[in-house]
């Protein structure tokens, strides 16, 4: 009876969420296929928490041994205790290369290469040419708010100079930004 109202308020969940998803989706890239939630229990410690654990730890988390305990099923014995944080490593000499250093493990790569170009992207549009850029076609606008007397002034100065503004290198740079910012939102999410 308990896994019969489980599985219903499960079903309830995933087409709601389902739902929702693919309105975001409709909303964001149009037409296309978009990803599904799913839910199950689980029943073993699988590597996708494995793997969560290990991006986290990458990050700078730091696991108690309780929770590996708690997490992955292990007895006490299985983990080496706690040692307090200011206590020195006996094992290490002076010298001895990487006793202030932290751990080191040979698995994964040093960053993710896709997000570094990304950045690089960014930061390229984010440069000193795109507040160059702005500083350009603002100018005349801040001028003549300026010099106006009052609202309906600059409301009708303002229709008369937005034709003559190029807005050309302007229209290229958002264009990329919208690309890049696309190009992200695609990288980031799972299908």
């Amino acid at each position: 009876m308990t896994k019969d109202i489980r599985d219903d308020d499960k079903s309830i969940v995933e087409e709601t969420l389902n739902n929702l998803i693919q309105w975001i989706h409709h909303f964001n890239f149009g037409d296309g296929h978009a990803p599904l939630f799913h839910m199950w229990e689980q029943e073993e410690v699988d590597d996708v928490q494995a793997k969560r654990d290990s991006l986290l730890v990458r990050a700078g988390a730091r696991f108690t041994n309780n929770y590996f305990r708690r997490a992955y099923g292990l007895e006490e014995d299985d983990l080496m205790t706690e040692k307090a944080p200011d206590a020195p490593d006996k094992g290490h000499e002076e010298g001895d290369k990487g006793s202030d250093s932290g751990p080191e493990f040979s698995e994964g790569e040093e960053g993710f290469p896709d997000q570094d170009a990304l950045d690089a992207a960014l930061e390229e549009l984010a440069s000193e040419g795109m507040r160059d850029q702005a500083a350009t076609i603002a100018k005349p606008i801040l001028d003549l708010i300026q010099d106006a007397k009052d609202y309906t002034e600059v409301m009708e100065r303002l229709a008369g100079i937005y034709t003559e503004m190029d807005a050309t290198a302007l229209q290229e740079t958002l264009r990329r930004a919208m690309f890049v910012s696309e190009l992200w939102g695609h990288a980031n999410g799972e299908d």
